[in-house]
């Protein structure tokens, strides 16, 4: 196995709480750099049957990425934005990429992702896919959801999986289970899949931005 687990203490103490102050220690710690070493990885746990607690930059409040049991999965080491295309105002991303340091790039072609949760400069794609962020701008541009294209995800047997959007507004009769299969994985938390890789949409930067407290 190309990905190394780590077992050292100290290196544990680093990835055992979130933001909730919820502290757990892993079994252990994997940081795979690429989707074929997250499916190597995930074919191990299963083999094993161990759990896998997927974890970002871990700036949850709920404990959602502390690793209660088995391996705890750091998606930080996959940081790289792929590609920013901006005629067709699209950017592919890797999970651990901040979308702080993603409005950065995003900015130099005009362009910005709308979702901003307030600890952007933090804060994972893949954390922001996983738990559906939203922000301020969230009014009027929606959740995260809206906003992811496609993505490709490991799933807990190790195979992987992608999906994409379609324009179909209609699907005759039936369970509503295979339209648009991104929405499976977009607020999952990591339960369904590991997200490898996403396709988001940008929008450009207006020229003007209009702030509104409303107190309640």
């Amino acid at each position: 196995m190309s990905t190394a687990l780590l077992h050292d203490p100290e290196a544990l103490e680093g990835y055992a709480r979130d933001v909730s102050g919820l502290r757990h220690l892993p079994e252990a710690v994997a940081r795979p750099e690429s989707t074929n070493e997250v499916r190597e990885l995930m074919q191990r746990s299963a083999a094993d049957h161990v759990c896998v607690t997927a974890a970002g930059a871990q700036t949850s409040t709920t404990g959602a990425s502390v690793a209660e049991r088995g391996w705890l999965l750091s998606t930080r080491a996959m940081a790289r934005i792929l590609d920013i295309d901006a005629a067709r105002r699209v950017a592919r991303v890797e999970p651990g990429v901040l979308i702080g340091d993603l409005q950065r790039a995003c900015a130099a072609e005009g362009l910005f992702f709308a979702p901003d949760p307030t600890s952007e400069e933090e804060c994972t794609v893949g954390g922001a896919i996983a738990c559906n962020a939203s922000g301020p701008r969230t009014l009027a541009y929606g959740a995260t959801r809206r906003h992811v294209r496609a993505l490709t995800a490991v799933l807990a047997d190790g195979s992987r999986f992608t999906a994409r959007r379609t324009d179909v507004e209609k699907n005759t009769v039936g369970y509503h289970l295979a339209h648009d299969q991104v929405d499976w994985f977009v607020g999952s938390e990591g339960t369904l899949g590991i997200v490898t890789e996403a396709e988001i949409a940008l929008l450009p930067v207006p020229p003007r931005v209009l702030g509104l407290g409303v107190p309640f």
